[in-house]
């Protein structure tokens, strides 16, 4: 199932969001264009940022409120890198330092009467915020490797950039990703489950978001058998035939 559009629609918020987000939506067109022409093809990578977090987004949109994640596996990292022409070795190194973590992108903004916008610090978003990796429970790490710290904001430079005004409202929370061999627990191009329960407006329900791997993005998409119809990368079963899909491709 393709992933609902993260630009909001509602009715009171769309007035706002037309204007703020005209620019962000000229720049994901310029990611799109210029940096996705830049990825090199390959079946363990994601085409392009822009595709993964088009994938990866989940929102919830209240009164004057919008809640959104994305999980952003080493994958991403990876195809940032590629995107901004890091030398081979740069990319390697980015790699093997991304797969010891798993990302989610967050972003909780409040509208003020004024039209003004109010995001929540990353503080408030973490005491509101639970989240399971192949139903194990994680917490936001405190610490991190001094080198995640230094490279992820310039490697979602232009993800931030995208969201035009909203970029600043972005929190990037990491959490660890080995099991006890020293190996990744969950990836883009691997079967995984990443969920997440978030407290959002008082009053309302506990949200909840899930993602499951791998990723279209990242693995390929697969086809029904007989029909040749597309699926996710993470469909065991054809939906319209019950009958298991031809290797992603």
């Amino acid at each position: 199932m393709r992933p609902t559009p993260w630009l909001p629609t509602g009715m009171r918020l769309r007035r706002r969001y037309i204007q703020q987000m005209r620019f962000g939506r000229t720049a994901l067109l310029i990611v799109v264009l210029v940096l996705g022409a830049l990825a090199l093809p390959a079946p363990v990578f994601a085409q392009s940022t822009s595709e993964l977090v088009q994938e990866t987004v989940r929102n919830f949109r209240g009164n004057d409120h919008l809640v959104t994640f994305w999980w952003l596996p080493a994958e991403f990292w990876v195809a940032a890198a590629r995107e901004m022409r890091k030398t081979p070795g740069e990319i390697e190194a980015i790699g093997d330092l991304f797969d010891n973590y798993t990302l989610l992108g967050v972003m909780d903004v409040q509208f003020t009467p004024d039209g003004k916008m109010d995001a929540l610090s990353t503080v408030e978003i973490v005491r509101r915020l639970e989240v399971w990796i192949d139903d194990v429970p994680f917490d936001v790490l405190k610490q991190v490797d001094p080198k995640l710290q230094q490279m992820s904001p310039e490697l979602s430079y232009a993800f931030r950039v995208s969201l035009a005004e909203f970029g600043r409202g972005l929190r990037l929370l990491p959490f660890a990703n080995l099991d006890s061999q020293a190996r990744p627990i969950v990836s883009g191009s691997k079967p995984g489950v990443v969920r997440v329960r978030y407290k959002g407006e008082t009053g309302v329900a506990p949200l909840e978001f899930w993602w499951h791997a791998p990723l279209t993005a990242v693995a390929g998409s697969k086809k029904c058998p007989g029909s040749g119809a597309p699926m996710e990368a993470s469909w065991t079963h054809c939906p319209w035939n019950g009958k298991k899909p031809e290797p992603a491709k």
